[in-house]
């Protein structure tokens, strides 16, 4: 069965293994669960650093607590591709960090399920919360799911006062020295220096729509040098299949404008391997930078690694373009979220570990994070072509196109530079593509009528006028996407503000439709795919949830 490979070695922590398998039925939300999340969460951030936005940012490195429930450090694995630690040496990050590469000046933006400032959280800006918890009483802003969190930590979680010990292995003429690769004296993420943006769509048991994942991209490009915010990188661990074509589909020309107006997209391949031949969306946007994941095998060796049988393959008009250790990945665990209630764990855990494309394109957005701090001028192209040319070549077992040109190793990315030569012509999209294409694999349900058609989240007419204001960077004006309120216009104490939405595509008021907790009387969703929730462990590979995947 897929994923039985992630738990042949046991090692300290939490595990969580789900299959590639999909069940199709609704499944009801339960009010009361989620109204004691909600308040475990409120509870466990009372005392941290709260970040309003950049400027408060910039005084503060971290945004850890003095004192949290979690803060415990349980023993860290050292199974090689198994720890953050030895996976940031393997895939070149640790050595980025001592030639002076940390991400120091480069934001990062999180389109997730938000982030919970746990202990070991590194810098986190929080930007628009476009979630249904923002409309329902649920916590704006934090992570109730624990997905968001866990991909943050891998990007630039770190413990307060962590350093990097050892030399830069890099010479002036470029060539490599004989020293060890450098090691970081604690807990910390590929890009500890990088901020993160936490665009928060994501719900408290992950339900979202396309268009909320659109208006999320579309805020992103438009401030992403606004309010002191230097927005380089996106990542996103969100993908959905669609009958739409590249150039044509929402999503591939929203992430298209993103790349466009300098801004490095990683997407995660999906986590369908076994069901699904084409990379979800927006992966297939041949422009961004399609990952995939690989695993060690508990191997050092390149040539033995694989990709595993979850990640999405691709075709051969369009497979990944590189691939990252995406087997067992530790990561930081959300208390009382969806997840860590899916798998019990011993008091005092501080990490969960996930495997999926998901955190691959997290590894893969803190080493863009890296090379953007590197090569300041490079284009998004010229970054991606980077990290193409810092992978190697590994273990065969399926096409070609899989691991597309391979994972990135850390001789090859500390030895990178961007090319002059243009590698491709860039796909045009026009984004004119039905909406409702991309929610064939699941559908939200509220007060028994369902999102279907060309309408948004809010009932909202949805035209092709989208695409073109989205072009000249206009769909969002003063809070209002798409002539719409989505959210406020400017930071708050806490993060930028929310404001109420209107209605819903059910005809009832958001107001009227909240349940405790952040949850909505009524709801029920199959399965919108966030690219593969395989949470290792405790072998619950048996385990189906909803056609909805997360990385």
């Amino acid at each position: 069965m897929v994923g039985e490979h992630l738990v042949r070695q046991h090692v300290v922590g939490r595990y969580l293994v789900m299959n590639g398998h999909h069940d199709r039925t609704t499944r009801t939300r339960r009010p009361a669960r989620f109204a004691t999340v909600a308040a475990t969460l409120a509870a466990m951030t009372a005392g941290f650093v709260t970040l309003a936005g950049p400027a408060d940012a910039a005084r503060t490195t971290t945004a850890t607590a003095t004192a949290t429930a979690t803060a415990t450090t349980a023993a860290v694995p050292v199974a090689p591709g198994s720890s953050l630690e030895s996976i940031a040496g393997l895939e070149g990050a640790r050595d980025g960090w001592a030639c002076g590469w940390d991400g120091q000046g480069v934001d990062v933006a999180l389109v997730d399920t938000g982030v919970t400032p746990v202990a070991g959280t590194g810098t986190v800006i929080n930007g628009p919360d476009l979630s249904f918890d923002a409309q329902t009483g649920g916590a704006p802003y934090l992570d109730v799911f624990g997905h968001g969190t866990h991909l943050a930590s891998i990007i630039n979680g770190h413990d307060p006062g962590v350093t990097i010990q050892g030399a830069c292995r890099r010479a002036k003429d470029g060539t490599l020295t004989n020293k060890p690769v450098p090691t970081a004296t604690g807990f910390a993420g590929i890009a500890p220096g990088a901020r993160i943006v936490n665009v928060k769509v994501g719900a408290a048991d992950g339900a979202v729509d396309v268009t909320q994942v659109l208006a999320a991209i579309d805020w992103v490009v438009q401030h992403r040098n606004s309010d002191g915010l230097n927005i380089r990188v996106l990542a996103l661990a969100y993908g959905t299949p669609s009958s739409n074509d590249a150039a044509h589909d929402a999503l591939s020309h929203a992430v298209d404008i993103a790349r466009r107006n300098g801004i490095v997209v990683v997407a995660s391949a999906g986590n369908d391997g076994t069901t699904w031949t084409d990379l979800a969306f927006p992966a297939r946007n041949p422009n961004i930078i399609a990952v995939g994941a690989a695993d060690t095998n508990g191997s050092t060796t390149p040539a033995d690694w694989t990709v595993p049988a979850f990640s999405d393959r691709g075709t051969l008009q369009r497979g990944v373009d590189l691939v990252a250790l995406g087997a067992n990945v530790q990561g930081l665990r959300v208390p009382g979220s969806y997840i860590d209630n899916l798998a019990p764990t011993t008091t005092g855990d501080r990490y969960v570990r996930g495997s999926g494309t998901s955190q691959a394109t997290a590894i893969v957005a803190g080493l863009a994070a890296q090379l953007v701090q590197r090569y300041p001028t490079a284009t998004p192209d010229q970054i991606k072509q980077s990290l193409q040319s810092s992978a190697t070549i590994i273990k065969f077992g399926w096409s070609q196109w899989s691991q597309g040109w391979g994972a990135i190793t850390a001789d090859r990315y500390l030895q990178t530079a961007p090319s002059t030569t243009t590698w491709t012509t860039p796909l045009v999209t026009i984004g004119d593509g039905p909406i409702g294409n991309d929610r064939i694999d699941g559908t939200i349900t509220l007060d028994g009528k369902t999102l279907t058609g060309e309408i948004d989240v809010q009932a909202n007419p949805w035209t092709a006028t989208w695409a073109t204001t989205a072009t000249k960077l206009t769909s969002w004006q003063n809070g209002l996407w798409n002539s719409h309120p989505y959210t406020g216009n400017t930071f708050a104490p806490t993060g930028w503000a929310t404001t109420p939405w209107p209605t819903s595509w059910s005809g009832t008021p958001w107001n009227a439709t909240g349940g405790t907790g952040g949850t909505w009387d009524g709801l029920r969703w199959n399965g919108v795919r966030w690219n593969g929730l395989r949470w290792n462990g405790l072998r619950w590979n048996g385990l189906r949830w909803n056609a909805t995947t997360w990385t």
